[in-house]
């Protein structure tokens, strides 16, 4: 089977969809958005480790990440720390709503696990250990959504 690299961002069910859609039409979404909390004050405690960063920065973001994609979203974009996903398109979710507020407790549920894994790993090395806070925001609004 072919790699698909569409199919880490959005829910399979979609992926055939996409590659057909030419129509242009109006949406509401749902948009959550998260970020780590005190990510530039964190940042800079790496300056020495850039690449200790950018690990740190991948871990979080793929259990987030599968926690969207689980509950029907498809993930636009990262900005840095940040995850920017909607849900309703490319297809049409009757429970968006509900499933976009799902995703973000889910996160948050996962990113206590995660940091409760960098706390023991910190103990065992007797490393300081900060954790990890994230800010969600769930956004609703029409949208215009399709391909052109």
């Amino acid at each position: 089977m072919p790699y698909r690299p569409t199919e880490r961002f959005c829910p399979l069910t979609a992926i055939g969809h996409i590659a057909w859609t030419v129509t242009i039409t109006r949406r509401v979404l749902r948009t959550p958005n998260s970020d780590i909390r005190g990510f530039t004050s964190i940042s800079e405690t790496y300056l020495d480790n850039p690449q200790e960063l950018t690990s740190l920065i991948n871990s979080k973001l793929t259990p987030l990440s599968h926690a969207i994609i689980e509950a029907r979203g498809t993930i636009d974009k990262y900005i840095g720390d940040a995850i920017v996903a909607f849900w309703n398109a490319p297809l049409e979710d009757k429970g968006h709503a509900a499933n976009a507020c799902s995703a973000a407790l889910e996160m948050i549920e996962r990113l206590d696990a995660f940091n409760e894994q960098r706390r023991v790993k910190a103990e065992t090395a007797s490393i300081h250990f900060v954790p990890l806070r994230i800010g969600i925001g769930v956004n609703s609004d029409n949208c215009v959504v399709g391909n052109v």
